[in-house]
């Protein structure tokens, strides 16, 4: 890859929209607990290749805290 790649950051399978200068890194500064979640990236290529998707967990005041999909899943087999 040269250093005109261009990559493009899902959080929760949402595209993050990142100033340029941080398209190959996120940095959370300072991190907190809505940064928790699930984290991939795509290389815009013509074959777009895709990363495995990551979980970051956020400890707060001792307690874990990890955003999950669970409720989205829930709500979708709900709705006949």
């Amino acid at each position: 890859l040269t250093d005109s790649t261009i990559y493009v950051w899902y959080f929760n399978n949402q595209t993050l929209d990142l100033p340029k200068n941080q398209n190959k890194h996120i940095i959370f500064n300072p991190v907190s607990s809505h940064h928790a979640g699930y984290y991939s990236c795509a290389v815009a290529t013509p074959h777009c290749v895709n990363s495995s998707i990551k979980v970051l967990t956020v400890k707060s005041g001792g307690r874990s805290i990890t955003i999950l999909n669970i409720i989205k899943l829930i709500v979708l087999l709900l709705i006949p």
